[in-house]
């Protein structure tokens, strides 16, 4: 280790960064949304919501699709057993699990796969029963005779909307503990150990910085764009640190 190593990251006394507390400024705001756990709860939110808005498409389009076959289907007769399973018969087939279902309609054979719904019948494997087929597409079934909800086939999308929710809490309090980590933070000099980049963040360079922490150097991380990131190792960068030293920000991101 040499000399420079190990002298300790001190305050600096000449920085043109104000001391605690710092002001919140609309470029610290704007930047906090930067550091990695704040982007990756960020877009973990918006992937949520895309799924969400897709899966409501869906949803809804299969509800419009069912809700025709039970209101205008042609009802026929049918066979099924368990999905993928040998054609056992006798064998019950419970509401809600996979099957494989075989019907005639107008002289063609349908082989397909879906769900039972729960209509107060016991079906039986291989045992006739009756269905309702879309006379436009005969592929489509339905076993049930009551028009399915809106709520019902919603569920999924309400599950991904408060698993969403959920998660954009999260974010916003740990954007909220960077930006007072800003404020309140130590600042001092660490010397830059390494780089490397992040898919999190593609146009940014993550350096590793050797932060004093009593008698031993921590190495800590802090993401930096590519246009603004010192060109070599080895330099010194001014961090804003946290007390325990467990996490920082870079000041270059932040002032002026």
């Amino acid at each position: 280790m040499t000399q420079e190593s190990r002298q300790p990251a001190t305050a600096l006394s000449g920085s043109a960064v104000p001391e605690p507390s710092r002001p919140v400024t609309p470029k610290v705001r704007r930047r906090v949304w930067a550091e990695s756990q704040v982007r990756g709860g960020l877009l973990l939110v918006i992937g949520l919501l895309l799924g969400a808005i897709i899966l409501a498409i869906g949803s809804t389009l299969e509800w419009v699709q069912e809700t025709n076959v039970i209101r205008n289907g042609e009802v026929i007769r049918a066979m099924a057993w368990h999905a993928q399973g040998a054609r056992v018969p006798g064998m019950s087939l419970a509401a809600g699990v996979p099957v494989d279902i075989e019907y005639e309609y107008k002289g063609t054979k349908y082989k397909t796969s879906g769900v039972l719904h729960n209509t107060g019948v016991q079906y039986t494997s291989l045992v006739p029963f009756d269905i309702r087929v879309d006379p436009e597409n005969p592929a489509i079934w339905a076993n049930r005779t009551d028009v399915p909800s809106v709520v019902e086939k919603m569920m999924g999308v309400g599950i991904m909307l408060g698993v969403a929710l959920v998660c954009a809490v999260v974010t916003l309090v740990l954007r909220w503990r960077w930006i007072a980590l800003w404020v309140d933070g130590e600042l001092i000099s660490a010397r830059i150990v390494g780089q490397s980049q992040s898919a999190l963040a593609p146009h940014s360079v993550v350096l590793s910085c050797a932060v004093r922490v009593g008698k031993t150097e921590r190495p800590l991380l802090v993401y930096v764009p590519q246009k603004m990131a010192p060109p070599t190792e080895g330099k010194a960068i001014e961090l804003v640190v946290s007390h325990n030293r467990s996490r920082a920000l870079a000041v270059i991101n932040y002032h002026p």
